[in-house]
C-alpha cells in the first residue's frame, strides 16, 4: 500500500493534520485487518481508531466517513474503495507468483528426470563406445614386445624414461587439483621422480660417458665431479634459469671450457718467470745497461 496515492486526493489536501493522521489511521487498520480494505460499522469503534477527541471527532467525521461509505449489501461495514481496489491488485500479483513459481518447478523436475534419463543412457553406452574407439593396448603390443624394452638413447635421455615421464604427467593431469594438492603435502617428489621427468643423469651415467669420450683427459674424474655437484647443487639449470635440457652436450662443453674454469679458480700454475725478472740489480744506480 503506498500512503501517497491515498494522501494525494484534492479531499484529503483540504484536511487539517489531525484529519490527514486520523485518516492515515483508518486506512492502516484497515489494511492489516483480516479483510483488506472493509472496517466495522462502529462509530465508537471508529473514533478510538482515529485516536481523537469527542470533539475532534464530532467535527471530523464527516469528512473521514465521507472516505469510508457503507457497503450496500451489508450495512455492518464499510469500505475504501480505494483501498479495496489496491487490495484485490495485491491478491491478483501474489496468486501470478504462485502459478509462476509452480510452473517453474514443474519444469525443472521435467528437465532434471530428461538429464538423468540422458545420463544413464551414456553411462550404458560409454564403455562400448571407448572400446571401439580405442583398443586396448594388449591388442595391439607384438608378441615380443615385453622382452624388448625400449631403451634408445636420446639428447642424453632414453625414450624408455621420457615414456614413464610422459604417462605420469598424464596421470597427474587427470587427477583433480584438490587431490593432487593434497597428495602434494603428504609426500614431497623425490629425486628420482624429478631426475625421470627432467632426464637428470645420476654420477654413474655422467662418470659412464666421461669414460666413453673423454678418457684421453687426464683428471677425467675429477672434472665428472665437479660438473656434477656445480648442476645438482643449483637444480640442473644453466645460469641458474634455463633447465638443463642435454646434458651430455653440457659436460662436452664443460670439458672443453675446463681450463677457462680453472683460470678462475686459480687452479692454473702461474708461468715460470723470466730471466730479466729475477736478475740482480747493479750496485751502481746511475748504470742503466
Amino acid at each position: 500500500m503506498y500512503a501517497g496515492d491515498f494522501l494525494s486526493s484534492p479531499d484529503v489536501l483540504l484536511m487539517y493534520t489531525h484529519e490527514v493522521g486520523a485518516y492515515m489511521l483508518l486506512l492502516l487498520n484497515s489494511w492489516q485487518g483480516d479483510r483488506p480494505g472493509y472496517l466495522l460499522n462502529d462509530e465508537n469503534r471508529l473514533m478510538r481508531t482515529t485516536r481523537l477527541t469527542v470533539e475532534q471527532w464530532a467535527e471530523s467525521k464527516e469528512i473521514l466517513l465521507k472516505k469510508w461509505p457503507v457497503v450496500n449489501e451489508d450495512s455492518s461495514l464499510r469500505y475504501n474503495p480505494r483501498l479495496v481496489k489496491e487490495a484485490a491488485k495485491q491478491q491478483f500479483n501474489r496468486e501470478q507468483k504462485v502459478r509462476a513459481g509452480q510452473a517453474s518447478a514443474a519444469k525443472r523436475s521435467t528437465q532434471t528426470i530428461a538429464d538423468s534419463s540422458v545420463l544413464t543412457s551414456v553411462q550404458h553406452t560409454a564403455p562400448s563406445i571407448y572400446s571401439a574407439q580405442h583398443p586396448s593396448a594388449e591388442s595391439q603390443r607384438p608378441h615380443n614386445a615385453a622382452a624388448t624394452p625400449v631403451a634408445t638413447e636420446r639428447n642424453g635421455c632414453s625414450k624408455k624414461r621420457q615414456q614413464k615421464a610422459n604417462l605420469s604427467s598424464s596421470i597427474s593431469s587427470s587427477i583433480p587439483s584438490s587431490l593432487r594438492s593434497e597428495g602434494a603435502a603428504n609426500a614431497a617428489p623425490s629425486r628420482a621422480s624429478i631426475a625421470k621427468e627432467k632426464c637428470i643423469p645420476t654420477l654413474e651415467e655422467v662418470q659412464a660417458h666421461a669414460a666413453e669420450k673423454h678418457h684421453a683427459i687426464s683428471k677425467i674424474t675429477e672434472e665428472v665431479v665437479d660438473f656434477f655437484n656445480y648442476y645438482e647443487s643449483n637444480g640442473w639449470r644453466i645460469g641458474g634459469r634455463t633447465p638443463v635440457k642435454k646434458w651430455k652436450a653440457a659436460f662436452d662443453r664443460w670439458i672443453s671450457n675446463r681450463n677457462k674454469f680453472q683460470i678462475l679458480y686459480g687452479l692454473t700454475a702461474s708461468p715460470a718467470p723470466t730471466r730479466a725478472s729475477i736478475a740482480p740489480r747493479p750496485a751502481d744506480s746511475h748504470s742503466y745497461s
